[in-house]
């Protein structure tokens, strides 16, 4: 009785597990294509850090909002 449910179980799982291994395939071939080729490396690229932001004093903020305010 309990083979007549897992059956069905086992039958989905394989139906979701196939297209992933073909997938994982894929990604693993295009990773030794790329290493073959010389241009990419096992490691990913790290991104540059962003510049800090500068500090404004309260005074030079007063003093562009009120130069603004002056030119409209």
């Amino acid at each position: 009785m309990i083979g007549a449910v897992i059956a069905p179980l086992n039958a989905i799982a394989g139906l979701i597990n196939a297209p992933l291994q073909n997938l994982y395939g894929l990604i693993d071939a295009r990773i030794e294509q790329l290493e073959s080729q010389g241009g990419a490396s096992a490691e990913p690229a790290q991104a540059e850090p962003a510049p800090e932001p500068e500090l404004v004093s309260d005074a030079e903020v007063s003093e562009t909002a009120e130069s603004q305010e002056e030119s409209e």
